[in-house]
């Protein structure tokens, strides 16, 4: 995954003893960008009761007025006094543009490990933390399979890459068909119009989106392209392609093998070779139009490519035997190859070609 960062938010606050267990705030109040979890304050409290020889532990809450929350609060404990710690986060974008919370709670003794440790004893604290408004803002878009940039191919799987995309943490996929055009949040718009969605990635700060492009672009026009994560960010201009071939890969000691299966669906790959003469399955996107698309986000039948593709297996041509959409996924394309007689044992580049653009190579093992 191309790196994307959301810096994490920081912030330390510090509250004195006015006399035994009470305390006053004398840094406040925080901003806080939206960055989903991502996006954190760390609270420390500091007084001078209970002694460091207590446990002590943390309750808050946030008074928000809005429908809904806009922090959640982690509480502390419990943990060493005199220092505490809590950590405020982001749960939804605000209302306008900023959105200002007070949390409160207190600080508890916990157990009377030894004097002058009092079991039970409460110090209040507030404070105030301010939500403001991040933008979605998309930074490439590309083949899902090759991650070639350049422009777009009408029914073809793209992914993007960008900040502020989502505040959903984690891999969100769809589950069914069609695709759903909202996931964690988040919606990818096209020419206005919300687009199907196949994952909405989040992890360790960056962030992607894999989608399907509309079947009923143009080629050769631009669109605009745009995300909304509660706000919609800028529009950017993408050119609509005739094909874009890409072909699906993962990788092995450095080395990208593609998606290639038997006739009877097991893996191409060192422990399962392909032999000269066999038709193996190789799994693609972007080859560009086929006869009676299905519905965004549908699944393929088997509808055949308008233009057949070419391809090679260790730089000798090969024979194609079909080429269309993949039964059962939306936006996959699955092109029939015969390995070539005279083809070289062992991993052999695999290039496919259409509408003269070639796709990313990729390895396949030969016997």
């Amino acid at each position: 995954m191309r790196n994307s960062i959301i810096s994490t938010i920081a912030a330390c606050v510090f509250l004195a003893s006015l006399h035994a267990h009470e305390t006053i705030l004398s840094s406040n109040p925080m901003i806080l960008p939206f960055a989903g979890r991502d996006g954190a304050i760390d609270v420390r409290l500091v007084g001078d009761e209970p002694s460091p020889a207590c446990q002590v532990t943390v309750s808050a809450n946030a008074q928000s007025s809005g429908d809904s929350p806009l922090v959640g609060i982690t509480p502390a404990g419990p943990q060493p006094a005199p220092e505490v710690s809590l950590t405020v986060h982001a749960l939804r974008q605000p209302q306008g543009d900023s959105e200002t919370v007070t949390v409160s709670g207190s600080w508890v003794s916990v157990g009377i490990p030894s004097p002058p440790c009092l079991s039970g004893i409460r110090g209040p604290f507030s404070f105030k933390v301010t939500v403001t408004r991040t933008t979605p803002v998309v930074t490439a878009v590309g083949n899902a399979a090759s991650f070639a940039t350049g422009g777009i191919v009408p029914g073809a799987i793209a992914t993007l890459f960008g900040t502020n995309l989502t505040g959903g943490m984690g891999i969100n996929s769809a589950t069914s068909l069609p695709l759903p055009t909202t996931l964690a949040g988040t919606s990818v718009i096209i020419n206005g119009r919300a687009t199907p969605l196949i994952a909405v990635v989040n992890v360790n700060g960056q962030q992607q989106i894999n989608f399907q492009i509309p079947w009923s672009l143009q080629s050769g026009s631009t669109t605009t392209l745009a995300v909304n994560d509660g706000v919609t960010g800028p529009n950017i201009s993408v050119t609509v392609l005739d094909a874009q071939p890409g072909i699906f890969g993962y990788s092995v000691d450095s080395k990208t093998f593609g998606a290639i299966l038997h006739a009877n669906f097991q893996l191409v790959d060192k422990d399962h070779p392909a032999t000269a003469g066999e038709t193996v399955l190789v799994f693609c996107t972007g080859l560009g139009a086929v006869s009676s698309p299905p519905g965004d986000g549908a699944s393929g039948t088997g509808q055949p490519t308008v233009v057949a593709p070419t391809a090679t297996i260790g730089n000798l041509p090969a024979i194609i035997t079909f080429s269309g959409l993949a039964p059962g996924f939306a936006g996959l394309y699955q092109v029939n190859v015969q390995v070539p007689s005279g083809v070289a044992a062992g991993d052999q580049p695999v290039v496919l070609s259409a509408k003269g653009v070639s796709s990313n190579p990729v390895l396949l093992s030969v016997r």
